[in-house]
C-alpha cells in the first residue's frame, strides 16, 4: 500500500494538468481537501496557466500570480460587457511585474473597451522579453482598443479588431504565424513590412481592410518585387483586400513561387482573381467544392496545392453553373476532378449534364447537407456521373435517414460495380420511436449496387 501512496501526487499532478484553465475550477481542486491543497500549492505550473470569464477570476489574479513562484505564463482574459472597467484594467495591470514570465497573452473583449483598460499593458510600449504567443481580439464594432508592444522572441501573432499606430513594432524575425485581421482601412503597408521583416513566417493572414476600389498606383507594388525574406517559409497566404491590388501583390512579390496554399478574400469574385492570382502554376485540378454559405470556391491540384476564392459580398459570390463551366473550358476541371463537394444537388445536376465529370473510375461524390430536410425531400433530378465509387455523406446538424435515401434514390449507381457508400460518424436521425436508424439504412440498400463502407458498419458495430 505504502508504493501506491507514493503514486499518488503523481496522479494528482496528471489530473492537474488535465484540468480546465478556469482560476474558479484551480481553487476548487484546491480546496477538496487538506492534501489536495497541499500538493497544488508546491506546483507552480499548475498556476502558471489561468483563465478568466467571472468577476471572482479577476479579483483573484494577484494571488494566481503569486502561487505561480516563477513559472512562465500562459494567461487568458474574457472581458464581458457586464464588469466595470476598472476590474480589467487592474487585472491586467497586475501582470506588469512579471512582464518578463509571460510566454501566451490572450486578451478578447465582447464589446467596446476604453482605452484605459489596455493602456498600462498592453499601450505603453512594453517589452515581454519572453512572450511567444499574443492573441488579441477586440469588438467587431464600436472603439477598437490601442496596442502598441514590443515582443523580440514573438512566434504567434494573431490581432483581430484592434488599432496601432506602428504595426511593425510588433513584427519580430521570429513571427512564424500571423494573423492581422481589421475591419478599418489598415492599408497595405503592414503587409509590406511582414514580407521585409519576418523570414520565419509559414502562415499569414492579413485582412487591409474595407476596399472594393483600389487606391495605391502601381508604382506601389514595385515595393512588393523587392521581397527577399518571406518565401523561403511561407506555406499559407490569406488575403483580404481589393481583388486588382490582391492579383498586383502576388505577381510583383511571387512570380516565381508557388505556395502550397493561397486564399483570396475579395469584394467581387470573379473569374478573372481565379485565373490572374490562384492558378498560376497549378496543375491539374483533382477537388472542387463551392461553398454558398461560406461564399467559397475551394480547389485542390494534383500535387495538393490548394486555392481557395472567398467573398465577402454575398451578391458577388461565385454561382455553381458559371463556375463549374469556366474551370471545366479553361482548365479542363471536368476532365481531371476525382473528388466533388456539392451541397446544391438540383444545379449540379444541370451543370454535369453539359459539362460532366470524366473519369472514368474512382471519383468520390461527398454531399453536404444544409439540414433542410424539407428542401431534400423535393429534390427530383437524378444524378450521372459513370466513373463515380464512392458517395460520402456530411451535415450539420446531422441528416435525418429520410434525407440521406432520398438522395441516394437520386444517385444512378455504376453498372459495372457497387457504389461504396459512407455516412461518417454521423448519427443518423429517424422520426420513429424505437426504431435503429443504421438497421433500416441497411436494409434498404440493394446488395447489389451498394455498399456500406466497412468504417461505417464498424462504427455503428461500437
Amino acid at each position: 500500500m505504502s508504493n501506491v501512496g507514493l503514486l499518488v501526487p503523481d496522479i494528482l499532478g496528471e489530473i492537474m494538468s488535465r484540468l480546465p484553465s478556469g482560476i474558479n475550477q484551480k481553487f476548487a481542486f484546491a480546496q477538496v481537501s487538506r492534501y489536495w491543497r497541499d500538493v497544488a500549492l508546491n506546483n507552480h505550473l499548475f498556476w502558471s496557466s489561468f483563465a478568466t470569464v467571472s468577476e471572482a477570476e479577476l479579483y483573484r489574479i494577484p494571488i494566481i500570480l503569486e502561487r505561480s513562484g516563477s513559472a512562465m505564463l500562459h494567461a487568458s482574459f474574457y472581458f464581458a460587457p457586464c464588469y466595470p472597467p476598472d476590474w480589467h484594467a487592474e487585472a491586467l495591470a497586475a501582470l506588469v511585474p512579471h512582464l518578463a514570465r509571460i510566454e501566451t497573452l490572450d486578451v478578447s473583449a465582447g464589446y467596446s473597451l476604453p482605452p484605459s483598460v489596455v493602456e498600462v499593458l498592453l499601450n505603453s510600449n512594453l517589452e515581454f522579453p519572453a512572450l511567444q504567443t499574443l492573441r488579441l481580439a477586440g469588438p467587431e464594432f464600436g472603439r477598437f482598443p490601442p496596442v502598441q508592444l514590443t515582443a523580440p522572441q514573438l512566434r504567434t501573432l494573431d490581432i483581430q479588431h484592434f488599432d496601432s499606430e506602428n504595426w511593425a513594432s510588433l513584427f519580430s524575425s521570429s513571427l512564424e504565424n500571423i494573423t492581422l485581421y481589421n475591419s478599418r482601412a489598415m492599408g497595405l503597408r503592414p503587409l509590406l513590412e511582414i514580407f521585409d521583416r519576418c523570414p520565419r513566417a509559414w502562415r499569414v493572414v492579413y485582412d487591409s481592410g474595407y476596399a472594393d476600389v483600389s487606391s495605391y498606383k502601381d508604382e506601389f507594388f514595385e515595393a512588393f518585387t523587392r521581397r527577399q525574406t518571406l518565401a523561403p517559409a511561407l506555406r499559407e497566404l490569406e488575403l483580404r483586400t481589393d481583388s486588382t491590388d490582391l492579383c498586383r501583390i502576388l505577381k510583383a512579390g511571387f512570380p516565381d513561387i508557388v505556395l502550397p496554399t493561397l486564399t483570396a478574400c475579395v469584394w467581387d469574385s470573379t473569374m478573372s482573381v481565379i485565373a490572374e492570382a490562384l492558378l498560376p502554376g497549378v496543375g491539374p485540378l483533382v477537388v472542387f467544392e463551392l461553398d454558398r454559405r461560406m461564399y467559397q470556391v475551394e480547389l485542390h491540384d494534383d500535387n495538393g496545392l490548394t486555392r481557395r476564392l472567398q467573398s465577402w459580398n454575398d451578391d458577388a459570390a461565385l454561382e455553381v453553373d458559371c463556375t463549374w463551366e469556366y474551370l471545366s473550358v479553361h482548365y479542363n476541371l471536368h476532365k481531371t476532378v476525382r473528388e466533388l463537394r456539392i451541397g446544391h444537388w438540383d444545379q449540379y445536376v444541370e451543370i454535369f449534364e453539359r459539362y460532366p465529370p470524366q473519369l472514368p473510375d474512382g471519383i468520390t461524390l461527398v454531399y453536404i447537407s444544409d439540414g433542410d430536410e424539407e428542401r431534400e425531400s423535393e429534390l427530383t433530378k437524378k444524378m450521372h456521373i459513370p466513373g463515380l465509387a464512392r458517395l460520402e455523406f456530411f451535415g450539420e446538424p446531422p441528416m435525418t435517414l429520410k434525407s440521406v435515401l432520398r438522395i441516394l434514390s437520386l444517385v444512378e449507381p455504376p453498372a459495372t460495380r457497387k457504389l461504396e457508400v459512407c455516412i461518417h460518424d454521423m448519427k443518423l436521425r429517424t422520426t420513429e420511436k424505437g426504431v435503429d436508424a443504421f438497421d433500416v439504412f441497411q436494409r434498404a440498400f440493394p446488395g447489389d449496387c451498394w455498399a456500406i463502407c466497412n468504417q461505417c458498419i464498424s462504427h455503428w458495430d461500437h
